[in-house]
């Protein structure tokens, strides 16, 4: 709880104060990594978020010791991989690329491209996804984006066999207004 307090104050100070924001505290966010003899794949629904459709920034947190695995001896090997004690969390903190805030305004669902930053284990790596965002009654109700991480580059040590690259799928659809 004291984290998603401190996330939110700050992301708020992330965020401009002026427009209406909208976030969750229950997002999705998922990943794969097929190996030879198994397929990797986690879900977390613990997801921060937020979308601020005046500035076109983005933001998510997630605790790593949120994700589930199938196999309990997979969540344990994860979690000693990725020191999630030692690195509790991964963000991303961004902005959506040539859009127009006034397009929110529309229900529909809406091509963006997000960049910034992604830190995983501690360690910073710029992205550029394509990604869509949800629009219905006005509001945002929804967000997703497929990002490509090669967790390696974030220093993260793998075990053998699992793969250097892994995707990363977020998916929320629960925002609401601030």
């Amino acid at each position: 709880m004291k984290n998603l307090l401190f996330l939110a104050i700050a992301l708020s100070g992330f965020l401009t104060a002026s427009a209406q924001k909208y976030m969750t505290r229950t997002g999705h966010i998922s990943f794969s990594a097929p190996t030879a003899a198994e397929k990797i794949q986690a879900d977390n629904t613990q997801a921060v978020s937020m979308i601020d459709p005046a500035s076109g920034a983005i933001a998510f947190k997630v605790t790593m010791l949120g994700f589930q695995f199938e196999k309990a001896l997979m969540q344990e090997h994860f979690n000693e991989d990725v020191e999630s004690v030692k690195f509790p969390n991964a963000t991303f903190e961004g902005k959506m690329k040539d859009y127009k805030a006034e397009t929110f305004k529309n229900d529909g669902v809406y091509s963006v491209t997000v960049e910034g930053n992604l830190t995983v284990h501690g360690v910073a790596k710029p992205v550029s996804v394509p990604g869509k965002i949800t629009v219905k009654g006005g509001k945002i109700v929804g967000s997703f984006a497929k990002f490509p991480v090669d967790i390696k580059s974030h220093g993260v040590k793998t075990r053998s066999g699992v793969p250097a690259a892994i995707e990363i799928t977020v998916d929320i659809t629960n925002y609401a207004a601030q």
